[in-house]
C-alpha cells in the first residue's frame, strides 16, 4: 500500500481541477477530455468532473464513453455531486492517491478560506462481501445562510458518508438484490423505504454519532478514528453493510484544533481536517460556518 500526497495552492475551481488532473495522471489514473469537462478513471472508477466559477461537480458512471459529455458517460448517476468551494483563490489543497487492499482512491481536501474546508472523495470502497460495483463519488456541500451555516446537523448540508442528507448529491454504485448498474444516492438513515437510497455512518442519524460526541477516550485521552461505512436498504426496514472508504476515517476534533495536523498511530500518520470548519460553539443564527467537532482523517 502506497499513499502519494501533494499540497499546494490554486487560484480558482478550474485551476484546482487542472492541478488534480495533473496529479492523477502522473500517479496511475487516466484523465480524458470530453465535452464540457474531464473524466477520471482507474479500474472500475469512472467519474466525470466539471467546474464553473464557484463550484466543482462530479458525476459517476459505469463505463467510459469518449463521445459523451462529462455528465453523460455510460449509465451515469442520476445527480451530480457539487462542491460549493467558491471562486478562490484557495490557500491550500491536499491531494491523496493510493489504495487499500487493492481498492483505489483519489481524495482531496481544499482550504477555501482560512479554517474553512471542502472535500472530494472518489474511489472503490473496501467491500463487505462480494458484489459488482462499490464505487463512491462524494463531495461536501455546505449550505450558506444564517439559518444553516452554523448548524452542523442541517439536512441541507451534504457531507461524505452522510446519514442526514435532505438534499442528496452524492452517490455510490452497488449492485445487489438483482439490481444492475445501480447508482444509489447517499441519504438519511431514517429513510428505509427508498430503494434508490443508501446511507452512511456520519452525523446525527449515523451509527457513529454517539462515539463521535464522546471524542477522546477518558481513560487514555486517545481520539479513535472510525471507518466511513455505507449501508444499503434491504426491505422491511433492514440494512446491510456495503463497505467503507479506503484510508480515510471519521473522528472528533474536540481535542484537535489545528487543521492539517498529523496524528500518529503506530507507524501510520493521519492528517486531520474539519468537515467544514471547527468551532467550540455552534447552532447559532450567524453567518459563520461550523461543523462542530466533526473531522476527517487521511492516511499520509
Amino acid at each position: 500500500m502506497t499513499v502519494i500526497y501533494e499540497t499546494g495552492s490554486a487560484s480558482s475551481p478550474a485551476n484546482l481541477v487542472a492541478k488534480l488532473e495533473t496529479f492523477a495522471a502522473a500517479n496511475g489514473w487516466t484523465v480524458s477530455t470530453v465535452s464540457g469537462g474531464l473524466v477520471f478513471r482507474k479500474a472500475t472508477v469512472v467519474v466525470g468532473v466539471f467546474s464553473n466559477a464557484t463550484s466543482i461537480f462530479l458525476r459517476g458512471a459505469i463505463t467510459y464513453n469518449a463521445a459523451a459529455a462529462w455528465n453523460a458517460q455510460t449509465n451515469p448517476a442520476s445527480v451530480s455531486a457539487e462542491i460549493n468551494c467558491g471562486a478562490g483563490g484557495f490557500s491550500a489543497y491536499h491531494f491523496y492517491i493510493g489504495d487499500e487492499s487493492g481498492f483505489d482512491y483519489l481524495h482531496a481536501t481544499i482550504e477555501i478560506s482560512s479554517g474553512v474546508f471542502r472535500h472530494i472523495a472518489l474511489g472503490e470502497m473496501v467491500k463487505a462481501g462480494s458484489f459488482t460495483g462499490g464505487v463512491y463519488v462524494e463531495g461536501t456541500y455546505w449550505q450558506p445562510g444564517t439559518n444553516y451555516q452554523n448548524f452542523p446537523e442541517s439536512s441541507l448540508h451534504t457531507v461524505i458518508c452522510d446519514s442526514s442528507g435532505g438534499t442528496v448529491r452524492n452517490n455510490i454504485w452497488v449492485d445487489y438484490d438483482s439490481k444492475s448498474n445501480n447508482w444509489q444516492r447517499i441519504g438519511s438513515a431514517s429513510n428505509t423505504s427508498d430503494p434508490n437510497q443508501c446511507t452512511g455512518a456520519c452525523r446525527n442519524q449515523g451509527i457513529l454519532y454517539a462515539p463521535l460526541t464522546i471524542g477522546a477516550q477518558k481513560f487514555n485521552l486517545i481520539t479513535p478514528m472510525y471507518p466511513l461505512t455505507y449501508f444499503a436498504s434491504r426491505g422491511s426496514g433492514l440494512r446491510s453493510i456495503i463497505g467503507r472508504i479506503p484510508n480515510m476515517r471519521l473522528l472528533s476534533l474536540r481535542n484537535l484544533n489545528t487543521p492539517g495536523q498529523i496524528v500518529s498511530i503506530g507507524s501510520e500518520d493521519w492528517q486531520v481536517f474539519p468537515m467544514c470548519a471547527r468551532s467550540d460553539t455552534w447552532n447559532l443564527n450567524i453567518d459563520v460556518p461550523s461543523s462542530g467537532y466533526y473531522g476527517y482523517a487521511h492516511l499520509r
